[in-house]
């Protein structure tokens, strides 16, 4: 009697069907690890752009409100302006790859804090977890230093930070953009008379001292990941370009007296003032 004998597979065919579920399995690992990694620069990627526009939304916003102040307080005996009594300092410092000014952009977001909507605020770059970033100052209220607040991050990988600064004084045409810019209060201050308070035109012609800039230009590189970059570009005007002229330090009658800076003594659409 035959028996029925089951055909089996041999060694051989044992040995090469492993051999190709192996490469099989290593192509898919493969794979999974190029998804993998395409999806973690897509991420960085989308971290990066993210931050990128939150970081030119603050700055453009900052600076637009930036402003100067020729405010001097009275002294209570002598009933005249005191310099030596200012407490809070107005200021404007701009370089090519950072900035310093005073503005009128704060939130306050704590309730009950001694603070208002006038701020230090700076841009600057430094290096965090050994990449460049760029941070972000604030102090609120003001003081009479030009001491940087607190830094905060603003976003990471900065390849490029570059500012430039629109000096129109003499004319649109004759604008150029100029690389730094400063202007202070305590130097404003020494030109002023206080009796008189008139800053003339040969005064506003050759210092930088009573004008911010007609408006800044920010360039912003940012590392996506490998050699991959990414430019955000924009510009701000600065609306309140002239010092304000307190009454304490204007001359009665002046069209650049009153607390609003510059001439506003002109007609508004509709017929207005």
């Amino acid at each position: 009697m035959k028996r029925d004998l089951q055909a089996g597979f041999s060694v051989l065919e044992m040995t090469v069907a492993m051999a190709i579920f192996s490469m099989v399995g290593l192509a898919m690992a493969g794979a999974f690890q190029l998804v993998d990694s395409g999806g973690g620069t897509l991420r960085l990627m989308q971290e990066r752009m993210a931050e990128g526009r939150v970081a030119m939304h603050h700055i453009t916003r900052d600076l637009s409100m930036a402003y100067l102040s020729t405010h001097v307080p009275i002294d209570p005996v002598s009933k005249q302006p005191d310099k030596m009594g200012i407490r809070q300092m107005t200021f404007f410092k701009g370089d090519a790859d950072s900035v310093d000014f005073t503005t009128l952009s704060h939130r306050r977001l704590v309730r009950g804090a001694r603070e208002s909507d006038q701020a230090q605020i700076g841009y600057y770059l430094e290096r965090v977890d050994g990449e460049q970033a760029l941070m972000r100052s604030v102090k609120s209220p003001l003081d009479d230093s030009d001491n940087r607040g607190d830094g905060y991050l603003v976003c990471r990988g900065v390849e490029e930070f570059k500012l430039e600064y629109w000096d129109a004084r003499g004319g649109e045409k004759e604008g150029r953009w100029e690389d730094d810019w400063t202007a202070e209060q305590s130097d404003l201050l020494e030109s002023l008379d206080p009796r008189e308070a008139n800053v003339t035109d040969d005064v506003e012609e050759e210092q930088k001292l009573d004008l911010l800039p007609y408006r800044v230009r920010i360039n912003l590189v940012l590392n996506v990941g490998g050699d991959a970059n990414v430019r955000f570009q924009s510009q701000t005007p600065i609306y309140l370009r002239r010092a304000f002229k307190f009454d304490a330090l204007s001359k009665p009658g002046s069209s650049k007296g009153g607390s609003m800076p510059g001439n506003m003594n002109k007609t508004l659409p509709g017929g207005g003032r």
